[in-house]
């Protein structure tokens, strides 16, 4: 029954959202049970999340290294900060939105959905990192 009121959840999530959660759920199915769904769904999200906090990083360091005017590198710093709460909070209001539409299991669908979205910010700001040139 979990399986269709997820295969349900699925076809009501964006395209990009769907495909990337079914990769994540994929990732935990040779789990016994719900319980350990929901274990395999946390661990995944803790290093995603770890991963995120890490490009983050970087992002900062290369910020703070670009070869630009003082005025330039702070300005670009506080973007990068407002952006990075805007894109959690975003997350956050999303996921809880797509958390509605499951019947059941709730921890499951959000934990799903941040690791994809987190991912997917993961690999933005990879390719991003490239415009800030620290001028090794």
């Amino acid at each position: 029954m979990r399986a269709l009121a997820w295969s349900a959840w699925l076809l009501f999530a964006s395209h990009a959202t769907a495909v990337a959660a079914v990769d994540i759920a994929a990732d935990c199915t040779g789990q016994r049970s719900g319980i350990d769904v929901r274990a395999c769904l946390t661990a995944q999200s803790v290093a995603t999340d770890r991963e995120l906090e890490r490009i983050e990083g970087r992002m900062r360091s290369r910020i703070a290294l670009w070869e630009q005017p003082a005025t330039h590198v702070q300005r670009a710093m506080a973007a990068f900060d407002a952006d990075s709460a805007a894109y959690r909070r975003y997350r956050d209001a999303q996921c809880e939105f797509q958390t509605t539409a499951a019947a059941d299991d709730d921890a499951a669908v959000r934990s799903a959905c941040r690791i994809s979205m987190d991912r997917e910010r993961v690999e933005l700001l990879s390719g991003r990192i490239g415009w800030f040139d620290p001028g090794d």
